[in-house]
């Protein structure tokens, strides 16, 4: 791990068409029809679903030098079609990270996050929750509970403060990114009863933090 991103190499990444494009995808599938829902399995390597290009070198909270991260992707855009159609007849496409290269069919790692935010943007999304390991983002490294708001200005203080790190510089960097596209809110909260997610919808930044440009 880089500046909270993976580095993937050739056996990495067998491992992660395996379990994430296969074992979790099907569990993941068996879940929801479990709770309910019809979902159709999706990688980014189904039809078009996800298209992306090798990382670039330098990135956010990386340093200026550069980083070959390896078979690592960064998302650039989604085909709708695949993932509109199951929406629209009543079915759940979960997707994976597991992604592919335009023309020459280059598999990557793509980073959920990432995936996530895209999609968004090409949905148009009123709304997109993330769902992480804390409450948030804690904006005080001396804190537990996170802040309700954080803006474009506090983020870029924030990751070059050294107060967020790792995976969270991902999130922020790729949320922003897809709030300038038009992405209306996002929201990054930690694990929650169906209630709190309902009320974090409502009311933006009574569980989690909500994410704006100013």
């Amino acid at each position: 791990m880089i500046a909270g991103r993976r580095v993937t190499d050739e056996p990495t990444l067998d491992v992660m068409k395996m379990v994430v494009a296969g074992k979790l995808n099907v569990d993941l599938c068996a879940a929801l029809v479990a709770a309910g829902a019809l979902p159709i399995g999706l990688h980014g390597a189904s039809a078009c679903v996800v298209r992306g290009q090798k990382r670039p070198a330098v990135v956010a909270g990386g340093g200026p030098e550069p980083i070959d991260f390896g078979l690592v992707g960064d998302a650039w855009s989604g085909c709708g079609e695949e993932l509109v159609a199951p929406l629209l007849s009543g079915r759940l496409p979960p997707g994976h990270r597991v992604s592919r290269r335009d023309r020459r069919g280059q598999v990557f790692n793509i980073n959920a996050d990432i995936v996530a935010n895209r999609v968004a943007v090409f949905l148009d999304a009123a709304a997109l929750v993330l769902v992480s390991d804390v409450p948030g983002v804690l904006g005080d490294v001396e804190r537990s509970d996170a802040d309700p708001r954080i803006t474009m200005a506090e983020k870029a203080a924030l990751i070059s403060g050294g107060t967020v790190t790792k995976g969270m510089i991902v999130k922020l960097e790729e949320s922003f990114s897809a709030l300038v596209a038009g992405v209306r809110r996002i929201h990054v909260v930690g694990r929650l009863a169906p209630t709190d997610l309902f009320r974090e919808i409502e009311t933006p930044g009574s569980v989690g933090t909500v994410l704006s440009e100013a």
